[in-house]
């Protein structure tokens, strides 16, 4: 069978911005019912954090120690909050062991390259550079170009585009071989299909972005993709388990 692994959702809530909110139950429900065997899951933008998102951080612990066949986690972090963020960091990774770094400049309203957002990719460089950063991408606040630029500063860190947005995200995915891209919110197959085409299914990897988006659809929008077997299995499985290193 297809190891099928979901490299997107979001854990906990309720969302300060939306009301939206998920338990581990529910992600696991829903992964289920989508015949999906692992998923990563971080904070929602939470109404109540902590400092830097630690309060979130210790829930997501909690949920994958009490799932640790199923659930993946990784911390999120505020850069606003400067040096308590990079504290976060090393805490979520070191004491917490969780398995990378969620950065939402959109709803943080930080800047990409801003001194914070280069010490917490220094301090994973320096210390756990098999540790991947996520970023939300491609809107105002997050131009991949500035991915693409912590990228070149960092190379032996791996950085993962959250979306298949704004228009120049194919290309400064193919510039950087550390930087990979998720499936996650594009509702057009064609879109994923060029991606695919032009950077290689090793460099992709689905994503459902739950539950603002279906899990199940997600996995239909992979099965409808005209790859071969072993390229949907490297969108399915091989590309996240390559860059989590599990």
């Amino acid at each position: 069978m297809t190891l099928v692994i979901d490299a997107h959702n979001h854990l906990g809530g309720p969302d300060k911005g939306d009301g939206m909110s998920q338990s581990a139950g529910d992600i696991i429900a829903k992964m289920d019912a989508a015949g999906i065997d692992k998923a990563v899951v971080f904070p929602f933008n939470d109404e109540d954090p902590g400092i830097s998102f630690s309060r979130s951080n210790d829930q997501v612990y909690s949920d994958v120690a009490g799932n640790p066949d199923r659930l993946i986690g990784f911390g999120r972090l505020d850069p606003n909050q400067g040096e308590q963020a990079v504290a976060e960091a090393r805490r979520c990774v070191v004491e917490l062991g969780l398995s990378g770094i969620k950065l939402h400049p959109h709803a943080q309203k930080f800047a990409i390259d801003s001194a914070t957002v280069y010490r917490i990719a220094g301090w994973v460089a320096d210390v756990r550079p098999d540790i991947p950063i996520i970023f939300d991408n491609g809107k105002p606040a997050s131009p991949n170009r500035l991915i693409g630029d912590l990228a070149d500063i960092f190379p032996d860190v791996t950085f993962i585009l959250a979306h298949m947005r704004s228009g120049d995200f194919i290309e400064v995915t193919a510039a950087h071989d550390n930087i990979f891209i998720q499936t996650t919110g594009v509702p057009q197959v064609e879109v994923v299909q060029q991606c695919v085409d032009e950077l290689g299914a090793n460099r992709v990897m689905m994503g459902s972005d739950s539950p603002y988006h279906s899990m199940e659809d997600e996995v239909k929008k992979v099965e409808a993709l005209q790859l071969s077997e072993g390229e949907k299995l490297m969108v399915f499985s091989v590309t996240a388990k390559n860059v989590l290193n599990i």
